[in-house]
């Protein structure tokens, strides 16, 4: 066992260093006089808070050369005496190219400790420059909240209560009055003036912590708030990532936060250069702006220094068991032949230097985590933290022939990182806690895991197989196809995101999965549209029958109407009269001779005789014009296309599910459930006024339903290209509306009834 005894001032860099190496220490406070007195567990001892720091790191991975310690040794004493520009300047000449203070740089040792202990003790915040970098990294990695407890505890009172006395009167001023006031304010009824008093009633009241918009708010967010998203650069982003996306980026602006982007590229043989430009290129498309990029590559050799000091603390082991003895023996609870204590420390760091380098025996091995091999959570099992993988990696190439686990990297970077909250989805619940394990096992700084639901969708998949199933098979034309349900997917299909942001902050705080049926987030997301979009005509080319209107202008006449009937900031287009119109073969079915007829957004006419050919197919209607009708006492209002140049030609394209099943199982075969027919395009005439619309751009054909501009109108040869956006409504807008899409609309319940049905029946007769 390793004893400190101090005085005024804690030795934070010896309590520092035993606390991460995990000593047993027993904490005494002598006299205010007296100079910290370290002893290490070996029985030497050392004066003074840097010799003891150094001497309890000895041997171990926080180990630094004399000559290292002698030099942030000297500039730990005079910190609090010399301007913080001094240390600043100082420490960006020695960190250029360096992550930490001594030798290549690469690692935490005793000299960052200490004069990180210096910083914080004179109360130096250093704000700029690699300096500002390093003290971050410092207080993000150590464990500064249970030393401080530490001090607290062994205390005594009345010295507690003279160093709360001085700093109240520091940061408030003998003459200040009003803050005088304020504090006897706080004092009543919370330890009558005593802040000794007054913080532990405090203490004893749990604050209720504000909500955050229709989200839980977050404990301990007074002292920042720092969340990451940390995508594994292997695949397109979906719309799974993007409820974690905006949980994230939502909790670090509204507390006035961070939010970090992490790569987890921990894996070469899975992560290509284009998915992570595709990730960075789907945050811009929803807005999201990280306030720092980084990758876990960046921290390579610090993860491989804490996988060796684990293997030094006994808290992992290397184990060459195969892949699938070892998976059958972890859910089975049956330990390895090669857990400790079967084998040395001495052997394991051997064993792990093999496999670091890539030698032909070391490749056999990964590293274990010594845990519980019996703990019913199985994810608590000895899980794997290090494994060789020769593969060139993305960012480092052949430097590395081992890498860490998620598992294992990620509790290191977010705490080293500075992150304060992890947002993670339900599907990693088992794995909580052996995240906590792992950061009390490293000694790193405690991280708060938020939970919530993952955003699942009926008649969706997100399964990263499945999808590239369908890429490869030609089943869609790539990860940007609008029936996928990647972010590029989805946006091109129609989805708005501030409608996505809407729809994920009103679920709230919910932890139960559940699957999403489409077209209650269709709903929201015509909510956005519906203000915005402009509205134009479109009819069926095929099909269509013209009408000859008299009294009608022989040549097009153009008149200005609104582009939005509800937002006159959406401005105007021209619409053209004419003596010869299209209609939509559907209406002119319905015209009957004598009845009043709209052309909407132009006024009344009258037919007066109904063409037909002798297969009984309309070939033409006549009309005549009644501009002074009534357009509300008509029951057949229709749109019309002027017959002039100018008119253009437009694809309407309606999109369906990929699968027929609501929700695959483990079990399924996805061909089994393969939709055969998920897209239908018609071809389509719209008004001259359509040749504006541009690409991503969301409009109304009017009687249809809304669509995104997916190319823009060139010639008859390049046509507009438009997509649908259901507006979640079961029923067709129109009868119009009667392709694809309303027809997958209409049968989506009797799907989901069905499907629902064909999954209890199952459960049934298993039963």
């Amino acid at each position: 066992m390793a004893s400190i005894v101090f005085g005024a001032t804690p030795p934070l860099a010896s309590l520092l260093v035993a606390r991460v190496l995990g000593f047993e220490v027993a904490v005494k406070y002598g006299t205010p006089a007296v100079d910290a007195l370290i002893t290490a567990p070996s029985g030497a001892t050392a004066a003074g808070d840097a010799a003891g720091a150094a001497l309890l790191a000895t041997g171990s991975s926080f180990e630094a050369s004399a000559a290292d310690m002698a030099q942030w040794g000297a500039v730990a004493a005079v910190v609090a005496s010399r301007p913080a520009e001094a240390t600043t300047a100082a420490l960006d000449k020695a960190l250029f190219g360096k992550t930490f203070l001594a030798g290549a740089g690469t690692r935490l040792t005793v000299c960052d400790v200490v004069l990180s202990a210096a910083l914080f003790n004179a109360g130096v915040r250093l704000t700029a420059g690699a300096g500002a970098r390093w003290q971050a990294t410092c207080d993000a990695v150590l464990p500064w909240a249970a030393v401080q407890e530490a001090v607290t505890a062994v205390t005594p009172a009345p010295v507690k209560r003279a160093a709360a006395a001085a700093t109240a009167a520091a940061s408030s001023g003998a003459g200040d009055k009003k803050a005088g006031k304020k504090a006897g304010k706080k004092g009543k009824g919370g330890g009558g003036g005593d802040p000794a008093r007054a913080a532990a009633a405090r203490k004893s009241r749990p604050a209720k912590i504000p909500k955050a918009g229709n989200l839980p708010g977050l404990e301990g967010h007074e002292a920042g708030i720092v969340t990451r998203f940390p995508p594994e650069p292997s695949g397109y982003l979906h719309i799974g990532h993007v409820k974690a996306i905006m949980v994230n980026n939502f909790y670090a602006r509204h507390y006035g936060g961070k939010l970090l982007v992490r790569f987890d590229d921990t894996n070469p043989s899975k992560e290509r250069d284009e998915f992570e430009g595709s990730i960075l290129d789907d945050l811009v498309r929803l807005g999201v702006k990280p306030d720092m990029v980084s990758h876990t590559s960046d921290h390579f050799d610090l993860i491989a220094d804490y996988a060796r000091e684990m293997i030094r603390a006994g808290h992992a082991y290397m184990d060459c068991t195969p892949v699938e003895e070892m998976r059958r023996q972890r859910g089975e609870g049956i330990a390895s032949e090669y857990k400790l204590p079967a084998t040395s420390v001495e052997v394991n760091l051997e064993r792990f230097e093999a496999m670091f380098a890539g030698t032909e025996d070391g490749v056999r091995w990964c590293l274990r985590a010594n845990m519980d091999i019996t703990d019913p959570n199985k994810c608590c099992r000895d899980p794997v933290l290090f494994r060789a993988n020769a593969t060139p990696h993305l960012r480092t190439g052949t430097r590395y022939k081992a890498y860490p686990t998620y598992d294992f990297a990620c509790p290191i970077v977010d705490a080293i990182e500075g992150v304060t909250h992890a947002m993670r989805t339900t599907e990693y619940r088992d794995r909580d806690p052996q995240y906590h394990i792992l950061q009390g096992m490293l000694g790193v700084r405690h991280v708060n895991i938020i939970e919530f639901s993952r955003l699942n969708f009926i008649f969706t998949t997100l399964s990263k197989r499945k999808l590239t199933w369908f890429a490869d098979n030609g089943i869609v034309e790539g990860w940007n196809d609008p029936r996928f349900p990647t972010v590029q997917g989805v946006l091109r299909r129609g989805v708005q995101v501030q409608a996505l942001q809407d729809f994920i902050m009103a679920q709230g705080a919910s932890k139960k999965d559940v699957e999403m049926e489409w077209d209650k987030f269709w709903a929201m997301n015509k909510k956005v549209v519906d203000p915005i979009a402009h509205r134009f005509f479109g009819i069926s080319d095929e099909g269509k029958v013209p009408v000859v209107i008299a009294g009608a202008p022989e040549e097009p006449e153009a008149f200005s109407v609104p582009l939005h009937p509800k937002n006159a900031e959406a401005g105007t287009k021209a619409m053209y009269k004419a003596s010869r119109v299209f209609v939509e073969g559907e209406d002119a079915a319905s015209f009957v001779k004598g009845e009043e007829v709209t052309l909407m957004r132009w006024g009344n006419i009258v037919i007066d005789e109904v063409v037909t050919g002798p297969s009984g197919a309309i070939e033409e209607v006549r009309a005549t014009l009644n501009e002074a009708g009534d357009v509300k006492a008509t029951k057949l209002k229709v749109c019309w296309i002027p017959d002039m140049p100018g008119t253009l030609v437009a694809e309407l394209c309606e999109f369906d599910n990929l699968i027929t099943k609501a929700k695959l199982e483990e079990d399924d075969k996805l061909e089994d459930f393969v939709n055969p027919v998920t897209k239908a395009v018609t071809r389509a005439l719209c008004e001259p006024a359509a040749r504006a619309v541009s690409p991503d751009q969301v409009i109304q054909l009017e009687r249809r339903g809304y669509f995104r501009c997916d190319k823009a109108f060139v010639d008859d040869s390049r046509p507009l290209v438009l997509f649908n956006v259901p507006d979640g409504k079961t029923k067709a807008m129109s009868s119009l509306s009667t392709g694809l899409t309303s027809r997958a609309q209409a049968a989506s319940r009797d799907r989901i009834v069905a499907a629902t049905t064909a999954t209890a029946a199952g459960k049934a007769a298993r039963a």
